[in-house]
């Protein structure tokens, strides 16, 4: 959300930005840097960062392979496996400890494409199943069938209807319209059940963390470029808990605005995430340069020391 505001140059009283939620109130200081960016005289921006997360269910039916499991589903939290079983192994396992939550299952098999018909090669069957969740309040549900890594039909819970990605599955759509019970089902799901399975599971998430906390790291470095004209800054943000974080880099405290590049955040296998966010720069350049990285609890500043 962006507001502005126009002052006269030459007075000095203290304005306030407020910004209203229907649970609270927060207001936040223009000389406070740490929440409002001055880009020029007359001109003030207020951040808000929204805690978002993503519950995907993943299941995955694989013919005509003697190694891989024939069934497989997985519960996936904001980027981060957190349950799988397989065909194979029979077991359900768990990365988090505290609280086993039920792996939502497939009820209807008749939904599936039956497994039998692929006489050779190998074939591939998935579906995802999920809800993003921001501020607590669902953004979207979501229903996908994708077969031998293409789209393949999709539902729609608004509608209770499905919609073929391919002509290919319209035979599909016109079986899995007339199960209106089965729609009525998936609605209800991604309405309400996904979502309070997700705030389970990050709630448990936040109970982990207090036991096995990991210090996130901002570290800024740099070096020449090839020919030795520029110089190549890099922000690196590791270590955090989820995957809201942001990176933006400033010259003399004014934001740079799509100056930089900023990779795909990226997880480390541990849990926690990192990003990076690159700028170039004259070799002789003498601004003050600084990386700022935005999460849901906090913001973190780093300075550019000037040497390569």
């Amino acid at each position: 959300i962006k507001r502005s505001v126009h002052r006269q140059r030459e007075k000095e009283s203290r304005k306030d930005c407020s910004c209203l939620h229907p649970q609270e109130v927060q207001v936040y200081l223009v000389q406070d840097p740490h929440w409002c960016i001055s880009l020029s005289n007359y001109e003030l921006f207020l951040v808000v960062v929204t805690d978002s997360h993503t519950l995907e269910f993943i299941f995955t039916a694989i013919s005509s392979s003697e190694d891989l499991p024939e069934f497989m589903s997985a519960v996936i939290l904001d980027g981060q496996q957190i349950s799988y079983y397989d065909s194979k192994s029979r077991q359900i396992s768990h990365k988090q400890t505290r609280v086993k939550q039920k792996m939502y299952h497939e009820t209807q098999p008749q939904q599936w494409l039956n497994l039998s018909k692929w006489k050779s090669c190998i074939h591939v069957l998935q579906r995802s199943l999920g809800c993003d969740v921001e501020n607590g309040v669902l953004k979207q549900g979501f229903l996908l069938y994708g077969y031998n890594g293409e789209d393949l039909i999709g539902f729609s819970k608004d509608r209770l209807q499905w919609f073929p990605a391919i002509p290919e599955a319209y035979f599909l759509k016109s079986e899995w319209d007339k199960d209106r019970m089965s729609n009525k089902d998936y609605k209800d799901f991604l309405d309400s059940k996904c979502v309070e399975i997700l705030k389970k599971h990050v709630e448990n998430k936040k109970i982990q963390e207090e036991f096995t906390h990991i210090t996130p790291e901002i570290k800024v470095f740099s070096r020449k470029t090839e020919d030795g004209q520029r110089v190549r800054l890099t922000c690196l943000a590791t270590g955090f808990n989820h995957q809201n974080i942001k990176s933006s880099w400033y010259r003399n405290g004014a934001l740079l605005w799509n100056k930089s590049q900023s990779a795909k955040i990226l997880p480390n296998g541990d849990g926690t995430f990192q990003i990076r966010d690159t700028l170039e720069i004259d070799h002789a350049d003498n601004n003050n340069y600084s990386c700022e990285v935005e999460r849901s609890t906090a913001q973190e500043t780093l300075s550019w020391t000037g040497y390569v």
